[in-house]
């Protein structure tokens, strides 16, 4: 049995796509992974408050997915929102380091579940487009670099908060808002069927 089906899935298209999603799933698992401990440490936040949190950033990421991203990808096409998707990821993520106050945490817990909402299905239309025939071998590909990036999230975001309640969320912040620079249209890293 062969781990790969097809190593012509392994384009230098389907490789970035796949290294971008994982760089999206590291973030947020990283977001979701430390951010009890970032919020007890810092704003003495309890189990209402962290709730309250989770709440907003999984039921908005929902909501967007089901309908205004769904319509915009439609309209504007997926590549077009991806600089979006990681630049909104980005400013959350960095944002979440400059405020104590409950109504900016889930403004910026907004913009969390907003970049999440446009990266996830524009990176799996755009996998599924790149791979031609070959759709259910490279979204089970896609779903274990998903896999490996929400683990190496917490792995990582939990090793540098021992030194720091910040510096994970900067790190991941620059790498992410990079990362929008990279796929923008006019850069063609990504020659993609949109």
């Amino acid at each position: 049995m062969r781990l790969i089906p097809n190593w012509k899935l392994l384009s230098k298209t389907f490789i970035l796509l796949l290294t971008f999603s994982f760089i999206s799933q590291l973030a947020l698992s990283m977001f979701e992974g430390t951010f009890a401990l970032h919020s007890q440490r810092l704003f003495s936040f309890g189990p209402q408050q962290l709730s309250l949190v989770f709440i907003v950033c999984g039921s908005l990421m929902g909501f967007l997915q089901l309908g205004p991203i769904a319509w915009l990808i439609e309209k504007k096409g997926e590549n077009a929102l991806l600089p979006f998707g990681f630049l909104s990821l980005g400013i959350g993520i960095f944002m979440l380091t400059t405020s104590r106050e409950m109504e900016w945490i889930l403004i910026y817990v907004a913009f969390i579940s907003t970049g999440m909402a446009i990266l996830t299905p524009s990176l799996a239309s755009l996998i599924t487009k790149d791979s031609e025939k070959e759709y259910g071998a490279s979204l089970g590909i896609f779903s274990s670099v998903n896999s490996l990036g929400q683990v190496a999230g917490v792995v990582i975001g939990g090793v540098i908060m021992i030194w720091s309640n910040h510096l994970a969320y900067w790190i991941v912040a620059i790498v992410l808002i990079v990362s929008a620079y990279l796929v923008l249209p006019k850069n063609k890293l990504l020659i993609l069927k949109s």
